[in-house]
């Protein structure tokens, strides 16, 4: 499904983050707040990798285009594209040399690998045991967040039925 020039596009998504430089296992007591804990970084900001080939059939694909907001003559878009158990939602910028920024990723089956042998079924307190306290607690969702990132994890009956990566872009 789509142009050769769409599967490399898609394969190719690019945060629009960088983990800063300078975080070291020695942990000063202003550090010792989770958000400047090196595994909730990895897991926030690297923790969705994965092989676009290896995800099964695209099952549908949404485009919205959208002003750019810094180039007012410059239109980007926005896809949608939904997997059996992986939704992603992408910032296309149209620039010169076009690139994407990952806006939002929902994982409900386990279809990609994560960091640390983290799985949906799992219990919360195995994340919590490896990559630590949650920075917050939304309804039902424990939340890990760094920077302009943010890990969602939706519980049902104390089992871990969905990540939802989303992130902030200007």
């Amino acid at each position: 499904c789509g142009s050769s020039e769409e599967k490399d596009a898609e394969s190719s998504i690019r945060r629009s983050y960088s983990t800063p430089t300078g975080v070291s296992s020695h942990t000063s007591d202003y550090q010792k707040d989770h958000s400047f804990n090196p595994k909730v970084i990895e897991f926030v900001n690297d923790g969705l990798n994965f092989d676009r080939n290896k995800l099964g059939k695209l099952i549908s694909k949404e485009t919205k285009n959208f002003p750019n907001s810094h180039r007012k003559e410059q239109f980007d878009e926005v896809q949608t594209l939904k997997y059996d158990g992986l939704s992603l939602r992408i910032y296309k910028v149209n620039a010169e040399k076009p690139y994407y920024l990952l806006l939002e990723a929902v994982l409900t089956k386990n279809i990609v690998e994560l960091p640390y042998s983290l799985k949906i079924g799992d219990s919360i307190s195995t994340i919590s045991n490896v990559v630590g306290p949650p920075s917050s607690n939304v309804g039902n969702d424990f939340v890990y967040g760094y920077d302009a990132s943010e890990v969602f994890i939706s519980l049902l009956n104390g089992k871990i039925v969905k990540f939802k990566w989303v992130q902030s872009i200007d």
